[in-house]
């Protein structure tokens, strides 16, 4: 299982604007499902994970083929072994207007999160950075 290292503290502009509760929340999330990916994931495939940097949100898609005892049927996220760790992150994301949704179908598994980041300018303006 991989480890984090560094936490998501910014979005793009690179400036820092996730305060800490939502880079806290965004680096627990990535830690289940690192943990989900190692198992629930079938051994040997290829798993697809992307953490999109937003100017204003942290969206993170997960995308990888089920073990073949789990992919016989097409369930939802709380009935998955594991799923009660996601279920806790889908309301701690509601709580923030963000979103989790899962779906297992014909033996795929897909994650998509939104997580909201509110930007804070404090740039100086235009003015302020033209010095007469």
């Amino acid at each position: 299982m991989a480890s984090i290292s560094r936490p998501i503290r910014h979005c793009a502009g690179g400036k820092p604007s996730a305060s800490q509760a939502i880079a806290e929340l965004a680096n627990n999330l990535l830690r289940e499902i690192y943990a989900n990916i190692a198992r629930h994931a079938a051994p040997g495939s290829k798993v697809d994970l992307s953490v999109m940097l937003r100017p204003n949100a942290i969206e993170i898609t997960q995308i990888n083929p089920m073990k073949e005892d789990m992919a016989g049927a097409d369930e939802r996220d709380d009935e998955l072994p594991g799923g009660h760790g996601l279920a806790s992150f889908k309301k701690q994301l509601e709580s923030y207007q963000g979103t989790l949704t899962t779906s297992a179908q014909d033996g795929s598994w897909t994650l998509f999160a939104y997580i909201p980041v509110t930007v804070i300018d404090d740039s100086p303006g235009l003015l302020e950075q033209v010095q007469v």
